[in-house]
């Protein structure tokens, strides 16, 4: 896991402040599996160093929505996060 959240991180670092789906990550950290990937996702969300949106899939196949992932350099406010990750609207 740790392995894996240095890989996923330094990969966020570098195109910080750009909008990336699981599918780019899992293309540029290919020696990772799927879930370690996933949980280095949640941890960086819990964080709040990472926020996500619904999108449309840019690839025919698949699936027709995908989470489109944003990391920030800095740490979140956390009601900033909330807004930013719908969490506001679920719980109202």
């Amino acid at each position: 896991m740790a392995n894996a959240l240095v890989k996923v991180r330094k990969f966020l670092i570098e195109n910080a402040n750009k909008e990336i789906t699981f599918s780019e990550i899992r293309i540029k950290c290919s020696d990772l599996i799927n879930s370690e990937i996933s949980m280095a996702l949640c941890h960086l969300t819990k964080q709040r160093y990472l926020t996500r949106s619904r999108v449309d899939s840019r690839f025919n196949h698949g699936r027709h929505t995908v989470w489109q992932y944003r990391y920030h350099v800095k740490r979140l406010p956390e009601a900033e996060w909330r807004v930013a990750n719908y969490i506001e609207d679920v719980l109202s």
